[in-house]
């Protein structure tokens, strides 16, 4: 073995021997990296036989209950310390005295009352604190004023009634999160977040808040997020988040809200997140959301939202996700999300919906899914969709549907994942286009079965041969059964509004009693009617005789319908007719006297010419004018 080699070999020898004689406490473990566990350890007290290298100390799940002066004087290089799940109740004044370096401390799930003013004074570099599963009664002023490095802050599930003073964050200038989640916290008072212009993250969840002061949150000019989750709050009084301007999540679920004020979000400009999941809201003011345009994630899941109004998501232009899972507005009118053009994702299952306006998602050129699981929904307007083209997954699992209409997804491109299971799915021609559609677009279906008819019952959807879809003549719900017609129209078209599978024989009745058919009324037998051969009704011309009644009734081997439309004559009042004529008649007479005068307009002046021409010229006498003809002949003799 050369030198060099045998070096470095003899170096780490010695190496790993000064490690191994370094010191490690009792039942704890000791590593390269100044890395002391002690956890669960049974340890009742601070060990003392530390190394003054140590840089992260483990003491979680111990039985400590006091943390004394000077404990930790010597472990300058220290960087993370963990006291979570001891018995501490009491933490004497200097006990972190000589921890320059600490990083991360946590002192969360012990029984601690107290904190000494100015405890956390030598932390000057401590970027993350945990102090929550405590009980403290308060949290004083300016307990945390000079940790001018602290980022995160969490004071979580508080054992008794938390009061925090006014100005207890003050000097927390760098504050990027701070969580008073189920602290028991009973009122916010003013002032209690003065200075924390970078605050990232407030979380106040599962607190039991009377009321928020209008002044609150005075000063949070730069906070960047919140979550309110399972406070107890009836309502929000104007002006709880004014001036925060740089605000972007805010969660306030579960939080037994009533009522929401139409300027509780004034002035929340950034905001992106707003989670207000599990209240007691029964509907929206129009116009809540448009101090906050750039909103684009929105939760309203778990609301009796009743009383939602067509208005109440106005100004949401940016708004990419919606979720209205698990409310009871039953109903999607018409103009619902009407400016959700960016809208990617809507959740609407379990919340009662039976009928879908026809312009709910029209022009939604960004949305890819929807879902509606979980509701009532019969039926679906054929221009549901339109203006709809990226949307790529479609949720209706356990509905009442039984068909969809065969163009409703005609402004579809690309493929599209379909779920129609948990529907009472009538597998006739009505559906036999589902799986040839999916197939050529490289979309898929979900295992849904057929509940009818008896024969196809419980096998899937896209398993059913094509030729195996067949139905009874149905109504065709988009052609009309009243028709208007005018006396004197000519070959007028009644089209029975009837489909089926196989094709459906068809036989009309007309007001008079005779029934025909394209095989045995193919032309005008009696002058009147003729069948064409796709089984349309013609009516050679209208009048009075034609008015009434017609059937026609659809017939296959299936079964047989029979639909009954109206054929209105509206005939031409005399007075209007009267009316008609004089205003033609006065246009007669006055088109006749433009072209009258038009004619003679020439003639005129041509006359006036040659009258001209025959006249002599006058002469003008300074003293009295022009002197006519016989004045000049005169004016020698007067000389």
């Amino acid at each position: 073995m050369d030198g060099p080699v045998r070096g470095i070999l003899m170096a780490c020898i010695f190496f790993k021997f000064i490690i191994s004689a370094s010191p490690c406490p009792p039942r704890c473990q000791c590593d390269t990296n100044q890395m002391v566990s002690c956890a669960g350890s049974n340890q009742t007290v601070i060990p003392g036989d530390l190394q003054n290298s140590t840089r992260f100390l483990y003491l979680e799940r111990n039985n400590i209950e006091l943390i004394r002066e000077n404990t930790f004087s010597s472990l300058h290089h220290l960087e993370e310390l963990v006291l979570a799940q001891n018995k501490l109740y009491e933490i004497e004044s200097g006990a972190f005295t000589g921890l320059s370096n600490l990083d991360k401390l946590f002192l969360e799930e012990n029984s601690i009352t107290i904190l000494p003013p100015g405890i956390f004074a030598p932390l000057v570099r401590l970027t993350e604190l945990h102090l929550g599963g405590n009980r403290f009664p308060v949290i004083p002023r300016n307990l945390f004023g000079s940790m001018p490095s602290l980022e995160r802050l969490f004071v979580e599930g508080n054992q008794v009634n938390l009061t925090i003073e006014s100005e207890a964050f003050d000097g927390l200038g760098n504050l990027m999160e701070l969580s008073l989640r189920s602290s028991r916290i009973q009122r916010l008072s003013h002032g209690m977040f003065s200075g924390l212009l970078n605050l990232a993250r407030l979380d106040l969840s599962l607190n039991t808040f009377g009321s928020f002061t209008t002044d609150v949150r005075k000063d949070l000019q730069h906070l960047k997020g919140k979550r309110d989750s399972h406070t107890e709050l009836t309502t929000l009084a104007e002006g709880t988040f004014a001036d925060l301007k740089s605000l972007v999540d805010l969660n306030m679920s579960s939080c037994s809200l009533k009522a929401i004020n139409r300027n509780i979000f004034k002035g929340l400009t950034s905001l992106k997140q707003l989670y207000l999941s599990v209240n007691q809201l029964r509907g929206i003011d129009e116009g809540t959301f448009c101090e906050s345009l750039n909103l684009v994630l929105l939760e309203l899941d778990g609301n009796p939202l009743e009383n939602l109004e067509a208005g109440s998501f106005r100004c949401l232009y940016r708004l990419g996700y919606l979720n209205l899972n698990h409310t009871e507005f039953n109903r999607i009118g018409e103009g619902f999300f009407k400016e959700l053009n960016e809208l990617a994702v809507i959740s609407l299952s379990s919340s009662g919906i039976v009928e879908i306006a026809g312009d709910a998602f029209q022009n939604k050129s960004r949305l890819t899914r929807i879902d509606l699981n979980d509701n009532g929904i019969k039926s679906f307007n054929t221009s549901l969709f339109d203006g709809t083209r990226n949307i790529r997954t479609l949720r209706l699992q356990n509905n009442q549907i039984k068909s969809l209409p065969e163009d409703i997804f005609n402004g579809v491109s690309g493929p599209l994942n379909l779920s129609l299971k948990g529907n009472p799915l009538v597998c006739d021609c009505q559906l036999d286009w589902i799986p040839g559609w999916l197939v050529r677009n490289g979309g898929t279906l979900d295992r849904c079965e057929c509940d009818q008819p008896p024969a196809l019952h419980g096998i899937h959807l896209d398993r059913v041969p094509y030729d195996d879809f067949h139905c009874t003549p149905y109504i065709v719900n988009d052609l009309p059964h009243i028709y208007n017609a005018t006396p004197g129209d000519k070959r007028f078209e009644i089209v029975c509004p009837v489909s089926g599978k196989p094709p459906p024989t068809i036989t009309w009745t007309v007001p008079n009693g005779e029934t025909m058919s394209k095989k045995t009324v193919p032309e005008y037998p009696n002058g009147l009617y003729r069948v064409r051969e796709n089984d349309t009704l013609v009516i050679r011309d209208i009048s009075s005789a034609v008015e009434g009644e017609f059937t026609c009734e659809a017939r296959n081997n299936l079964g047989h319908i029979s639909v009954q439309i109206e054929v209105q004559v509206v005939q031409i009042s005399n007075s209007w007719m009267t009316a008609f004529l004089v205003v033609m008649i006065v246009l007669f007479v006055s088109c006749a006297i433009c072209l009258l005068v038009t004619f003679l307009a020439p003639w005129r002046r041509r006359r006036r010419r040659r009258e001209l021409t025959r006249t002599p010229a006058r002469r003008v006498d300074p003293r009295y004018g022009p002197l006519s003809p016989i004045a000049e002949g005169n004016e020698t003799d007067e000389l």
